[in-house]
């Protein structure tokens, strides 16, 4: 089925990369369905952001049988619920955002695609914050929202079958050094183990929702800590 879709990521000029993301909805579909995704994770997660209001993060449904071992396998494939943010002012929505630290910018990258929109690294101690939005059909815009009221930059937009349109924007902001939580008892993929935590490369996106009820993804390279525990880095 067609889609309608904006790709985007953040690069330095020493020739390294963050993982890439996806913002789509499909086309003639009848539906708004909105998704987000990070796509090094190769469909097998994602956020959906039903036209209903009920949204999640969740396992891709016909992949999901077959992640996990049998004693591995969660109750089911739904990791958060939530439902859809209330409105920044009336027919403007902050749906997710994506933040990608400096240091996150470490993928040896000799090519870029040139259907992503690439975004400059910032500086060290600097994220380049991505954000989803969606704008109802009532609202009349000249430029993107948030352009003047955050200084933000337009990654790229969309219009949806029922005329409401979704935004990408982004703008630099100060890190917010996450960590991971111990986990003793962790899951992990068929035919994956924890000897597989000691590879090069190692990356992770994380999740929260925040207090304006919009999903913020965290993204970038992860450090394993011998005893016990793991932290980005």
């Amino acid at each position: 089925m067609p889609e309608r879709f904006i790709r985007f990521g953040v690069t330095n000029h020493a020739g390294a990369r963050s993982s890439t993301w996806k913002c789509w909805s499909q086309v003639g579909s009848g539906k708004t369905d909105v998704y987000v995704t990070c796509r090094a994770l190769g469909g097998v997660l994602k956020l959906s952001m039903h036209e209903s209001g009920r949204w999640h993060i969740a396992f891709d449904s016909s992949q999901f049988p077959g992640l996990f071992n049998d004693h591995m396998r969660p109750e089911n494939r739904f990791v958060t619920r939530m439902n859809r943010p209330l409105p920044l002012v009336q027919g403007v929505t902050l749906a997710c955002r994506v933040e990608i630290p400096s240091y996150g910018v470490s993928i040896p990258a000799p090519k870029l695609e040139k259907s992503v929109v690439w975004v400059s690294a910032p500086e060290p101690g600097e994220s380049i914050e991505f954000a989803v939005m969606f704008t109802e059909p009532s609202v009349h815009v000249t430029d993107w929202p948030t352009k003047r009221s955050m200084g933000t930059d337009l990654a790229g937009t969309f219009k949806l079958d029922n005329g409401s349109r979704v935004w990408a924007v982004h703008r630099r902001i100060a890190t917010a050094e996450p960590r991971l939580p111990s986990s003793p008892t962790p899951r992990y993929f068929k035919g994956i183990g924890k000897e597989n935590l000691q590879t090069d490369g190692l990356r992770a996106v994380t999740w929260f929702t925040a207090p304006d009820d919009s999903v913020c993804f965290f993204e970038g390279p992860v450090l394993i800590n011998p005893r016990g525990g793991a932290c980005q880095s």
